[in-house]
């Protein structure tokens, strides 16, 4: 679960608002676009899809409902990605 993974929780229905918010701020700070001004293009560019992602992850993670329909969908994912390896005809 990436979103999970990126801000170091549990994946779980139920949340740590707390540690949710603490990392989204730890991760804002570090790959904020200001920050990497004076780098290269491929850098910045790098920098800005990162908070993207971050943003997107934090409001999947603080919305119940997001959040479960967030789960569900990488379960499935992930349940169709093992049966397709597992496949006999494979």
């Amino acid at each position: 679960m990436y979103y999970f993974e990126l801000f170091e929780v549990p994946v779980s229905l139920k949340v740590n608002h707390a540690a949710l918010l603490k990392k989204y701020y730890q991760l804002s700070k570090t790959y904020h676009p200001d920050n990497f001004s004076l780098q290269n293009i491929e850098a910045q560019e790098k920098a800005l899809q990162m908070t993207t992602h971050i943003n997107a992850a934090k409001l999947v993670l603080d919305h119940p409902q997001k959040r479960l329909e967030y789960v569900l969908k990488e379960k499935t994912f992930l349940l169709m990605m093992k049966n397709t390896l597992y496949q006999p005809h494979f």
